[in-house]
């Protein structure tokens, strides 16, 4: 396999892998939408800009290490448990704001109810 071809297929299944995403995220938009619908409320599902996700991921992160160096420190079990879910959250809130496309930061799409 030459260079291209491995590179050709790395960008194919990235997309394919964002494409996945975004069928999923439509899913579970057009899930609450039909809720809505049902019990005749009006919850829409936030849609936070790229900026955000990484403030929110470099916080997390903050926290998360000193969560861990404080269960470390001293005999607490729980405080580096919850530390560690704070670091991965960060790892996964910073994947998201790579995958954010610029052209869908902070823009929702409104319907008419009529």
């Amino acid at each position: 396999m030459t260079e291209f071809e491995y590179k050709t297929l790395s960008i194919d299944s990235k997309e394919t892998e964002h494409s996945k995403e975004d069928k999923m995220m439509k899913k579970v938009n057009q899930a609450c939408e039909k809720l809505n619908r049902r019990l005749g409320i009006s919850v829409e599902l936030p849609n936070p800009k790229k900026k955000a996700l990484k403030t929110a991921a470099a916080c997390n992160l903050v926290v998360g290490a000193g969560l861990v160096a404080a269960g470390i420190l001293f005999p607490s079990k729980s405080c580096a448990l919850l530390g560690g879910i704070s670091v991965i959250s960060s790892v996964v809130l910073r994947k998201e704001s790579k995958h954010k496309n610029h052209e869908s930061e902070g823009v929702r799409e409104h319907k008419n109810p009529a």
